[in-house]
C-alpha cells in the first residue's frame, strides 16, 4: 500500500490584489480509490473566491509528485465570485487511469489584470486493498471440555496495511449478525486477536467474517466456518428406552448422530460385560450401527444395555436402554358380573393378570361379530363401562401383556337386562320433564289425572303406549290450558292392559317452573 502520510496545502509567494483572493480551499476525499466500488471513487478541490468584479477566470489542474502536469481540470473558466467545486476521477488529459501515488491540484484565480495563486492542495490515490491472513483456533470449537480453550481465537495478520486502516470480525449467529470486533490499525502490518464465547452457543456450523478497510475506501473480506461442537453424540435406538419384546431379538440397532467424527461406539448387554465392537454404516454425520444378539443369552429376562460413543473432539456419550423378553402367555380373563341389571349402563368386572391390557367386547345376539370393544389397563383386576340393550348380553375378554402376548379367549359372560314395570316421575316436574311408563305387559291406554293436593280436579290426560318402555309428557297445563301453579299434586294413573286387566299408581309430585 502507498504510504503518503501527509496532505497539504501550498501557498506560492506571488503579488495578489485585493481585487480578488482565493480562501477556504479544501481537498474532499484527500485518500481516493477511482476503482468503480462506489466508495471514494472520486476527489475533488473547493475553494471561495471574492472579488471586487462582476466576473472572475480560475485555473485549476493536477500535477504528480514531479509537479509534471496531469489534467487540466479548468482553465480561464469565467464565473462570478462564490464558491468553486471541481472533481477529479484519477484520469490524465486522454481519460486513462493514471497510477497510485501523491498528486496537487493546482489553482489560481484572475480578474483583469489581478489575480490570486498558484495554490496547491496534496490528495493521495491509492488503489491497493488492505490484506491479511487468519489463523482461527479450535477449530472445531469445544468450549465445554475441561482440556478445550474455554474460548475461540481468531488471529489476523495484517499485510499491506497502514496505520489508521480499520479491521472488523462478526459471526452470524441464529442469522443475526453478531461483532466480535472493530478497531483501528495502529501499527500497521501485525498481529491482531480477537475473541469469541461460544459456551452458551448451540451445536452447528457458524460462518465468520474478517473485513478490512484502508483511508482510500479499498477493502478485503473473507469468511470462514467455524465448527461448535457444544455436546457429545446423540444415540437413538430402533426400540423405545423401555421395550416389551415377545421373544429374543435378532439384533439390536441404533443410530449415533454427531458433527464432529465419532471415532469410537460400542454396546454392551450389561454392567458385568465389556463394550463390543458394533457394525457400522456411515451416511453424512450419521452412523446406522447394529450388533447380532449374543447366543447365550438366548432367553427370557431383563437387559439392561447401553450404547457407548465418543466424537473426534473428546466428547463422550452413553444411553442405556432396558428390553424386558417376555415368552409366556398372559393369563385368562375372567369375569365378575351379575346374572341380570334392572339399568342400561353397566359396569364390566373381573380379573387378570397384573399390568396385562384387557380388551373387553360386547356382543349383541343378533350380530355376526363382535360389535363394541373396551381396552382397560389393568392391575390384577379390571372393569369396563357400557350401555346394553334389554334382553341378554353377552361379554367375552382376552389379555395382552406388553410385549404382545395374547391369552385365549375368555369364557362368554351373559347379563339380562329387564327393567322393573312401574311408572318413574321425576320428584321436581318442569317444561319438558319425561314420565316413563314401564308395562310389564302390553296395555291399550294409560290415563292420567292430576287433583289438587287438597282434592280438586285439574285435568285429564290419555296415552296410548306402543311398547312396553315409554315415555310421556304432562304440558303442566289445566283443562282450560291454563298453566297451573307452582305446588304439590296428586298424579293417578289407570293402565288398561290389554288383555282387560287395569292396575292403578299413584304418585305426589312437586310443579316447579
Amino acid at each position: 500500500m502507498l504510504k503518503f502520510l501527509t496532505l497539504f496545502i501550498l501557498v506560492l509567494p506571488v503579488t495578489v490584489s485585493g481585487s480578488v483572493s482565493i480562501s477556504e480551499i479544501s481537498v474532499t476525499v484527500p485518500f481516493f480509490s477511482p476503482n468503480d466500488d462506489g466508495v471514494q471513487d472520486l476527489t475533488g478541490i473547493s475553494f471561495e473566491v471574492a472579488s471586487d468584479h462582476d466576473t472572475v477566470y480560475i485555473w485549476i489542474s493536477v500535477t504528480d509528485e514531479g509537479d509534471n502536469p496531469v489534467k487540466t481540470l479548468a482553465e480561464a473558466e469565467a464565473r462570478e465570485p462564490g464558491a468553486v467545486y471541481k472533481l477529479w476521477d484519477g484520469t490524465d488529459a486522454s481519460g486513462a487511469a493514471v497510477s497510485e501515488g501523491g498528486y496537487s491540484f493546482e489553482i489560481v484565480a484572475m480578474a483583469n489584470s489581478d489575480s490570486d495563486g498558484p495554490y496547491s492542495a496534496g490528495v493521495v490515490l491509492d488503489k491497493t486493498a488492505p490484506n491479511f491472513t487468519t489463523l482461527i483456533y479450535p477449530n472445531p470449537y469445544v468450549p465445554r471440555l475441561p482440556f478445550a480453550d474455554s474460548l475461540l481465537t481468531v488471529e489476523i495478520t495484517g499485510i499491506d496495511t497502514e496505520p489508521d486502516d480499520w479491521l472488523s470480525l462478526w459471526i452470524m449467529n441464529q442469522d443475526l449478525p453478531e461483532t466480535l470486533c472493530t478497531t483501528q490499525l495502529i501499527h500497521g502490518d501485525t498481529v491482531y486477536t480477537c475473541t469469541w464465547d461460544g459456551h452458551e452457543e448451540a451445536d452447528g456450523t457458524y460462518e465468520l467474517f474478517v473485513g478490512m478497510r484502508d483511508r482510500a475506501g479499498n477493502s478485503n473480506q473473507a469468511s470462514y466456518s467455524v465448527n461448535l461442537d457444544a455436546s457429545g453424540p446423540t444415540i437413538t435406538f430402533t426400540y423405545p428406552d423401555k421395550a416389551w419384546l415377545d421373544s429374543v431379538p435378532t439384533s439390536v440397532t441404533g443410530w449415533v448422530f454427531d458433527q464432529s467424527d465419532v471415532d469410537s461406539i460400542g454396546l454392551r448387554f450389561s454392567e458385568e460385560t465389556e463394550y463390543s465392537a458394533v457394525n457400522v454404516t456411515p451416511s453424512g454425520d450419521t452412523l446406522f450401527w447394529y450388533i447380532d444378539w449374543p447366543e447365550e443369552l438366548q432367553q427370557g429376562g431383563t437387559f439392561n444395555l447401553a450404547c457407548f460413543a465418543g466424537d473426534s473432539v473428546g466428547y463422550e456419550t452413553v444411553r442405556t436402554f432396558v428390553v424386558y423378553v417376555d415368552t409366556t402367555t398372559p393369563g385368562v380373563p375372567v369375569f365378575d358380573v351379575p346374572d341380570k341389571v334392572s339399568s342400561a349402563d353397566i359396569t364390566v368386572r373381573g380379573t387378570s393378570s397384573p399390568n396385562d391390557s384387557v380388551f373387553v367386547y360386547l356382543i349383541w345376539p343378533e350380530a355376526s361379530e363382535d360389535s363394541a370393544r373396551v381396552l382397560c389397563n389393568a392391575q390384577g383386576s379390571f372393569e369396563a363401562d357400557f350401555e346394553i340393550g334389554i334382553g341378554r348380553n353377552l361379554f367375552r375378554a382376552f389379555a395382552r401383556d406388553r410385549a404382545g402376548n395374547e391369552s385365549d379367549w375368555s369364557d362368554t359372560a351373559a347379563v339380562v337386562y329387564d327393567e322393573t314395570a312401574g311408572i318413574t316421575v321425576p320428584e321436581k316436574l318442569d317444561p319438558g320433564a319425561k314420565i316413563d311408563v314401564n308395562l310389564s305387559k302390553p296395555a291399550s291406554e294409560v290415563v292420567l289425572r292430576v287433583f289438587s293436593i287438597d282434592g280438586y280436579h285439574i285435568v285429564t290426560e290419555t296415552w296410548q303406549p306402543k311398547d312396553l318402555y315409554n315415555e310421556f309428557e304432562w304440558d303442566l297445563k289445566d283443562a282450560d290450558s291454563k298453566d297451573v301453579k307452582n305446588g304439590l299434586y296428586l298424579l293417578v294413573f289407570q293402565i288398561l292392559f290389554a288383555d282387560g286387566n287395569e292396575s292403578v299408581e299413584k304418585r305426589v309430585v312437586v310443579v316447579s317452573r
